[in-house]
């Protein structure tokens, strides 16, 4: 849909566009991976539906000629903790965010990362 309202942007005399598309059933605490196995399991799904949606939407940019005005991004209004509880994961302060497009200027980020098991990245 969001796709379709770009494409007729002309058509509606927009020229700035903000669409909002939300998605529930991340909430998930427990049997988030399958042991031993970070592929498959119920957040390994639901991240395979982010990415498939977002890739998608890309490419009908792409095929729209405008990838370079479109920046897509996700939110969140929770983080999750970095290591496990057992069989999952808890709500954290932090979390990760991803921004495509175009004309984002990706692979950095500011701040100071850290990294499981203590160590830190700067960026």
């Amino acid at each position: 849909m969001v796709a379709r309202l770009v494409a007729a942007r002309s058509a509606l005399n927009m020229k700035r566009q903000i669409f909002f598309c939300s998605v529930g059933g991340y909430d998930t605490h427990t049997n988030q991976t399958t042991v031993g196995n970070t592929t498959t399991g119920a957040q390994a799904n639901l991240l395979g539906e982010v990415s498939k949606s977002m890739l998608a939407l890309q490419r009908a940019m792409e095929q729209l000629g405008v990838p370079n005005s479109v920046t897509a991004f996700t939110a969140s209004d929770f983080g999750r903790t970095f290591p496990a509880n057992g069989q999952g994961s808890d709500h954290g302060w932090g979390s990760h965010h991803l921004i495509m497009g175009g004309a984002v200027n990706g692979g950095r980020g500011p701040g100071t990362a850290k990294t499981y098991g203590g160590s830190q990245t700067n960026h």
